[in-house]
């Protein structure tokens, strides 16, 4: 093909490929490039039209065989949706809570732990507490309080 005769095809099927190509790539700039590489490769000896089919739908299938090349190439993967982002913002708040609390928890030591994880996670009760690791109830009672107070300190964030 001649470059006068490319030009003239892609004046007059660039904005129809361009359409096809975005709905395919789902980018703009990338189908355009897409669109204009098609239309630069029609000037290569290799790039006949042999006229058994109309001249669009040739050049159509040379643009689809393309934009699967380059999907294969580098998949589309768009972006997602502001408010999908901002329903996992509290979930990200509280994993990123709970690894400082491990952080800090890993900082005790293993008696306050026990105690910590035992009344606030474990949701047990003095008298449970005491049983179990057998205290007094006075001592899980002022060893939870010290334990919470290191807690506290180990949360803190430095100045």
């Amino acid at each position: 093909m001649t470059p006068a005769l490319v030009e003239e095809l892609y004046r007059s099927h660039r904005g129809h490929a361009l359409k096809r190509l975005e709905r395919l790539l789902r980018d703009q700039s990338w189908a355009e490039d897409v669109v204009q590489e098609c239309f630069a490769r029609l000037l290569e000896p290799h790039a006949a039209y042999e006229g058994r089919a109309e001249l669009r739908h040739w050049i159509e299938r040379i643009l689809t065989h393309r934009a699967l090349s380059e999907l294969r190439r580098k998949p589309v993967r768009p972006d997602p949706p502001e408010e999908w982002l901002a329903s996992f913002e509290p979930m990200l708040e509280t994993a990123e809570a709970l690894a400082r609390m491990r952080e800090a928890l890993a900082t005790l030591s293993p008696r306050d732990q026990r105690l910590i994880t035992l009344h606030h996670f474990e949701e047990l009760g003095y008298p449970e507490i005491a049983l179990r690791l057998r205290l007094p109830e006075g001592t899980v009672k002022s060893g939870l309080s010290r334990a919470r107070a290191r807690l506290a300190r180990a949360l803190a964030v430095p100045a």
